[in-house]
């Protein structure tokens, strides 16, 4: 343990002087002074996060000066501050973590302490002192204290305090001095410590950008090198040139069906590769032709074929290049279809001679189709034996998993592959000479009953037909079932022969599956719900804004200021309304995404209802009768809210009751304050909402059926809906259609500390 207290103890060759002995005395405190804060910056300066910092300098603090508790407050906005660090020992309690409002500190001690002003108390019982700071220093059991500014360029960035907890103390000033010069030291290394943090942070995301450049310079390598070698794979000739008719690429088919002579393809000038071409044509006028409507019409895909002095044929096709939605060039490709067309012309010429000969053949075919009938008949007849024949194989029966059955017209088993046992459970003799709804639950049994009667009835064959089985064991079990009738040789139906599969694990994926198809639609359906309304929420105002500038600017000659400024508040009234909307969609994207941080405070509730009542009365409100009751609440109302987020649910619930309540209707604005919660009721004499709807009321984007022409977006009820469970509070709607609603809103209530300095 470190202790304040100087060693004077000391031994000089020669005998001085008091005022020789007092100054050396003053210069070694002064040594041991520089010793200790050179000792104790150097560790905070090692310190390597903020936290760390501050960490270290209070235990340093608090050794140095043998005291109880040592911490460091930090300002926020307007005087309000935390407790960020903290060295306390013995029993005494923590302050850690703790905040403070504006009224702990008043203005004058925060503009002492930001002139660089210390503060000092001595003796909590001697000292003259307020009533209110004995009650503060009491609370934390503090008999002394010192209070010393840690500034950051001339601004009061916190405050380094020291508690002496068990007796009063007199602090000394070199004790002073020296806290003074290690709040100095303290800030400076905030100021490292952050410059350090903003560092290493704007350090790893360069090095994250670097990484995502080389990742996409290795993809377009890739996709060049892949690009390149599917040109040259392919069969077909290709040319790509700019729309200046320059020749940016071609692969070496081209040149091998062009036979183009390197000279050529050196100067790669687009006019003489196409004069070379034209040479080879036996019509070059109809491919001059081409060319030109190619260059009119650059975005129309083209085809034509051409034919050569050589005889040989080639397909020709054009495709416009885009870049950015603009042609940047044409890619004409060329196949080589001499054999194809060659084999065209001697099938034609095929052709013509078979039809000479189908006529000849068909009195031949005729009779021979006969025959071929007698003998289908008996090949029928030979099949179907064949088919008896092998569906009696039991080798084949018992290799297959799955259950092999047959049945009789009475729906009996006949016949029963040992497989049923790993299916169901049952032994052979358990089953045999019962039916299959013997094995299914009673609930299923009838319509079973039904479908398979209508299908012996008419010997319809059935396939994949479900049904539920009952396990030995009591489980249930999906199983697939299909099978056909069968014959004897007079025709007569003996019964069906079929086989079952268990498709209990495929059903239960298949339910899994349904369930996510609902869930992706539900998002599609919410994704094409925003853009729908956002695009509409947008285009009427929008065409508000470009006629009244149309009008404006083709007629400012013609209207007087009054009339200007009608249609200037029109376009004012317009953008506030987009901006409202981009609001809204921008933080009820905030708080879907977890972005809006829940940031209470201690402030007057009625002041602050007056106030947004008040705005929208002189907005757009002043058409209404307004109640506005506080349940005999005469004083000030203080409580612990969020402003912002408690501000949306007053504006948009009183908004909203304004909107569909026709004029000179009464909107009643009622605020009661419990020992556990406060309640807001904003009830009106509107439209209402169906009760149908009610429970989609707080969807985003949701609309009544019965708002009609009424302008909104459908965000404001989802927005007071999240900003009242971050209250941890909820919200309760009462309405019947034509005669108005009632939200009633409960918000948890804490009690105002009256504890103040």
């Amino acid at each position: 343990m470190k202790h304040f207290a100087l060693d004077t103890n000391y031994e000089l060759s020669l005998p001085l002087q008091e005022g020789e002995r007092k100054n050396t005395t003053q210069l070694q405190e002064q040594l041991e002074r520089d010793r200790l804060i050179s000792s104790i910056s150097q560790r905070i300066h090692q310190a390597t996060s903020l936290n760390e910092t501050l960490h270290t300098a209070v235990l340093e603090v608090r050794e140095l000066l043998n005291c109880e508790r040592a911490l460091i407050y930090r300002f926020g906005w307007n005087r309000c501050g935390t407790v960020v660090q903290e060295a306390v020992i013995g029993d005494y309690p923590s302050l850690l973590g703790r905040s403070f409002s504006a009224e702990v500190l008043p203005k004058e001690y925060h503009q002492m302490y930001s002139q660089g002003r210390v503060g000092i108390i001595h003796n909590l019982d001697q000292d003259q002192l307020s009533p209110c700071m004995v009650e503060f220093m009491q609370e934390f059991e503090a008999k002394a204290k010192l209070v010393v500014p840690i500034r950051q360029q001339e601004e009061l960035w916190g405050l380094l305090v020291v508690h002496h907890c068990s007796t009063p103390r007199k602090w000394q000033q070199l004790e002073i001095n020296l806290v003074q010069e290690l709040a100095i030291h303290i800030a400076i290394a905030i100021k490292q410590a952050s410059l350090l943090e903003e560092a290493q942070t704007e350090l790893q995301q360069r090095k994250l950008a670097e990484e995502k450049i080389q990742q996409l310079s290795s993809n377009v390598e890739t996709t060049l090198s892949i690009l390149c070698a599917t040109l040259d794979a392919t069969a077909d000739g290709i040319l790509v040139v700019n729309t200046q008719g320059k020749i940016i690429s071609f692969n070496h088919i081209f040149v091998k069906m062009w036979h183009i002579p390197e000279s050529v393809l050196e100067q790669r000038n687009y006019s003489e590769q196409i004069e070379f071409v034209k040479n080879q044509l036996k019509d070059p006028a109809s491919f001059e032709q081409m060319l030109n409507n190619m260059y009119s019409q650059p975005d129309v895909e083209t085809y034509n074929l051409l034919e050569l002095n050589d005889g040989r044929y080639f397909e020709r096709y054009t495709r416009p290049q885009f870049l950015a939605e603009k042609i940047v060039g044409t890619a004409i490709s060329f196949r080589d279809i001499t054999e194809r067309k060659l084999a065209a012309i001697a099938l034609q010429k095929a052709h013509e001679q078979l039809e000479t000969k189908v006529a000849e053949r068909t009195a031949e075919l005729k009779q021979t189709a006969e025959q071929l009938r007698h003998e289908i008949v008996e090949r029928h007849w030979a099949e179907k034996a064949l088919r008896e024949s092998e569906e009696r194989f039991r080798n084949l029966v018992e290799s297959t998993s799955d259950w092999i059955w047959e049945i009789d017209n009475l729906s009996i088993y006949t016949y029963l592959s040992p497989q049923v046992y790993d299916l169901l459970g049952y032994q052979l003799s358990e089953i045999w000479g019962k039916t299959k709804f013997d094995l299914m639950p009673p609930a299923d049994t009838s319509n079973s009953v039904k479908i398979l009667a209508d299908l012996i009835e008419h010997h319809q064959p059935f396939i994949c037909l479900e049904n539920t089985f009952i396990h030995k064991d009591g489980t249930l079990l999906v199983l697939e079932c299909s099978g056909i009738p069968f014959f004897d040789r007079d025709g007569q139906c003996q019964g069906y022969r079929g086989i079952s599969r268990d498709i209990t694990e495929r059903k239960q994926a298949e339910a899994e599956i349904i369930k996510a198809l609902e869930k992706e639609k539900l998002l599609c359906e919410l994704k094409s719900r925003f853009v729908s309304t956002v695009s509409h929420e947008f285009r009427t105002p929008l065409s508000t804004i470009l006629l009244a500038t149309e009008l404006l600017i083709n007629y400012d000659h013609k209207f007087d200021n009054t009339k200007k400024f009608k249609y200037f508040n029109q376009i004012q009234s317009q953008v506030h309304r987009m901006t409202q909307l981009m609001e809204d969609v921008l933080f009820i994207g905030k708080l879907q995404n977890s972005a809006v941080r829940f940031k209470p405070q201690f402030l007057d509730f009625k002041l602050f209802c007056e106030q947004i009542l008040e705005e929208i009365v002189e907005g757009f409100g002043s058409n209404h009768r307004w109640e506005l009751d506080f349940a005999g609440l005469s004083q000030n109302l203080f409580v612990e809210f969020d402003n912002q987020l408690m501000g949306q649910i007053i504006n948009n619930l009183l908004t909203n009751a304004v909107k569909y309540s026709p004029k000179g209707t009464t909107i009643k604005f009622t605020v009661l304050s419990e020992q556990e919660q406060i309640i807001l009721s904003i009830c009106d004499q509107g439209i209402g909402i169906p009760h149908s709807e009610q429970s989609q009321l707080f969807d985003e984007f949701h609309r009544c059926s019965n708002v009609d022409n009424i302008l909104g977006n459908g965000l404001g009820l989802s927005i007071v809906k999240k900003a009242i469970e971050l209250h941890g509070g909820n919200i309760i709607v009462e309405s019947e259609v034509g005669v108005g609603t009632t939200f009633t809103v409960c918000i948890p209530r804490i009690q105002l500390q009256t504890d103040s300095v």
